[in-house]
């Protein structure tokens, strides 16, 4: 009932960047992370020549400790990953968002792709669980250990402002597969803030909950807990513009992965204890 609570109100308050029709000059250096990912950045390099913004500073990092020395003080930085690719109109409507609500960060999740059986399998699996955890539209005024930003972000900081906000891309970032499965259970383990005590409990409520209703032969008792579960995976599915019948078909499937996932980083922590 709480993940559907969160999940229907992201539903509602559609927390995706818009198209706002703002044109703004202030100088924006965009810092490229070309690590951690075997994808070159040239087709990255080519959507950003596209972009309809031009007072723009791009660099390339390719180590992680890798100092970044701009020729240009720039009022925002915008870090991208090497193998997300941006549409036109992102810088605009991310600046009008940072200054409308005077923010010091804005984090953006990309929009999949998805193009093999491996990649409907898991990674919508980081958009569940972002959309049925968290609240995203009260992270502007709250503090919520959200983490977005593990693989594939896009995230544009100012020091101009102090508060921060997570929104979907929308339109305007796509992201490739994630094919490392450690990468995949890092950024879910990331989701619970790196707690081995909150992940276990999240395994077990998301597959114990379903086992345990399972053995209850009530017909009527089970139409709300499934009727629940059926009415998020559509609800996720239309916000990440995703397959909403597929999505549902893979559910059991995907939260087995899910579980694997999670308990598989919980055991690296104990071993490292």
């Amino acid at each position: 009932m709480l993940r559907f609570s969160v999940t229907l109100f992201n539903f509602l308050s559609n927390p995706r960047l818009g198209y706002y029709g703002r044109h703004f000059t202030d100088h924006v250096l965009i810092v490229i992370r070309n690590y951690g990912s075997s994808a070159s950045p040239e087709k990255l390099l080519a959507s950003i020549r596209e972009q309809d913004y031009q007072h723009i500073e791009v660099v390339v990092r390719n180590a992680p400790d890798e100092q970044v020395e701009p020729q240009t003080r720039a009022g925002y930085t915008l870090t991208l990953d090497a193998d997300i690719l941006i549409q036109k109109g992102l810088i605009n409507n991310m600046l009008y968002r940072m200054k409308l609500f005077g923010l010091g960060s804005l984090s953006l999740v990309p929009r999949r792709s998805l193009r093999r059986w491996r990649d409907y399998l898991y990674d919508p699996l980081s958009d569940f669980m972002l959309l049925n955890l968290f609240p995203l539209r009260l992270a502007r005024y709250v503090r919520l250990p959200i983490s977005p930003g593990l693989e594939r972000s896009v995230v544009m900081t100012s020091s101009k402002g102090e508060r921060s906000e997570v929104l979907l891309a929308n339109k305007f970032a796509y992201s490739a597969p994630l094919a490392d499965a450690g990468k995949q259970g890092e950024r879910m383990y990331g989701f619970l803030s790196h707690n081995m005590l909150a992940a276990l409990i999240y395994v077990v409520l998301l597959i114990g909950g379903p086992v345990a209703l399972g053995l209850v032969s009530d017909l009527n008792l089970l139409a709300l807990p499934f009727g629940l579960i059926f009415l998020s995976r559509i609800m996720v599915s239309f916000m990440t513009r995703q397959n909403p019948l597929l999505n549902l078909v893979l559910h059991p499937l995907q939260m087995l992965l899910l579980a694997g996932r999670l308990l598989r980083r919980i055991y690296v922590d104990i071993r490292r204890l």
